[in-house]
């Protein structure tokens, strides 16, 4: 169960969810050349499952975070072995999200879906560097190595 938010935290929430809006307003006005020039000064970004950002998101990470380069979610760094290191504050992105689907879709409901524009979220990932090896999953690998030989 979530806790219920102070008024607070409420207030900081919808702050940099407000600056968060504005990067990514300044961001939509650049061209997708200008997007592919800053990418290509440092680089693309992955995430930890080794799938590469749309260059709009690589900028925005660039823009909250100099020297991003791999990046995932809270759970999807735990499945890779690695944890968040406490203190550290994510880093926000837009996440495409899918509409609730039907079993059998009409054909109107198809001919819909082609013409929306897809629906994105604002999601929190974290760079490598915010996050450290799960102490266990070392163990186990070595433990593991040690099997083999």
């Amino acid at each position: 169960m979530k806790r219920k938010l102070s008024e607070e935290e409420k207030a900081a929430t919808n702050a940099r969810r407000q600056a968060f809006r504005q990067l990514a307003a300044k961001i939509a006005e650049l061209s997708e050349e200008q997007r592919q020039e800053i990418v290509a000064g440092v680089g693309a970004v992955v995430t930890c499952e080794g799938h590469p950002l749309s260059f709009f998101n690589t900028c925005l990470l660039i823009h909250q975070r100099v020297n991003v380069s791999v990046v995932g979610g809270f759970q999807q760094w735990k499945r890779v072995g690695r944890h968040v290191k406490k203190g550290e504050h994510g880093l926000q992105i837009w996440i495409p999200i899918k509409g609730k689907e039907e079993e059998t879709p009409s054909v109107e409901a198809v001919q819909a879906d082609e013409e929306e524009k897809p629906t994105f979220i604002i999601g929190t990932v974290f760079d490598i560097l915010q996050t450290d090896e799960l102490q266990d999953s070392a163990a186990d690998l070595k433990t593991q190595k040690a099997r083999e030989h």
